[in-house]
């Protein structure tokens, strides 16, 4: 499998090696306005470049192989009045330093759903360090709705400390193969009625 790596790095789009700029005069056409600022177009060969900035340091750059840097001093903001269409043939990595919030049917109307797929034989991986895991669906709108799980094969769940389950109304489990359950301590019920329909009981 092609693993994404957590870190990356910002690329220089200038020779790495001596830490300098390759444009060769007259090939570089640099336009600076009075307040700074900045427009540039280099023609040189293998170096082809285009450079925007303004004069508070947002900007960007367009390399020799296309590739493209954006940089934002302060903030950034995107409207799209219609649809927005993103396809990204390789890997896409985003960092976050602080918190980040996806809001989906703002306008509450039915069937404006938030839909993750993924192809054959990748995985869905959701860690957190230090912190909870919450699902939640709120009774809020029109009807309340069901967290529900499907699993096409095993549904496996491992309790480092207490497991704790709370239902408010009744519990029914239908088990449609063989149950097994194994206690290594101790096991207390507390029932007012106890009903049971087995055509064999063993209990040892």
């Amino acid at each position: 499998d092609q693993e994404i790596e957590g870190k990356w790095d910002e690329p220089k789009l200038y020779d790495d090696e001596n830490d300098t700029f390759t444009a060769v005069y007259p090939n570089n056409h640099v336009y600076e306005s009075e307040s700074g600022h900045i427009r540039e177009y280099d023609d040189t060969k293998d170096a082809e470049r285009i450079h925007e900035r303004h004069m508070s340091g947002s900007g960007y750059e367009i390399g020799p192989d296309g590739t493209k840097i954006t940089r934002v001093k302060k903030d950034n903001y995107t409207i799209i009045t219609e649809n927005d269409y993103a396809h990204i043939q390789g890997n896409s990595r985003t960092t976050h330093d602080k918190g980040i919030r996806v809001r989906v049917n703002a306008e509450g109307q039915s069937g404006n759903s938030y839909n993750i797929e993924v192809g054959q034989g990748s995985h869905v991986n959701v860690e957190v360090n230090g912190g909870d895991i919450n699902l939640t669906t709120l009774a809020s709108g029109m009807e309340s709705g069901d967290i529900n799980l499907n699993s096409a094969r095993d549904l496996n769940i491992q309790v480092n400390r207490r497991m704790r389950v709370e239902v408010l109304e009744n519990v029914e489990v239908d088990v449609m193969g063989k149950w097994e359950e194994t206690v290594v301590k101790s096991k207390n019920e507390s029932t007012k009625t106890h009903w049971m329909n087995a055509d064999t009981q063993q209990i040892n």
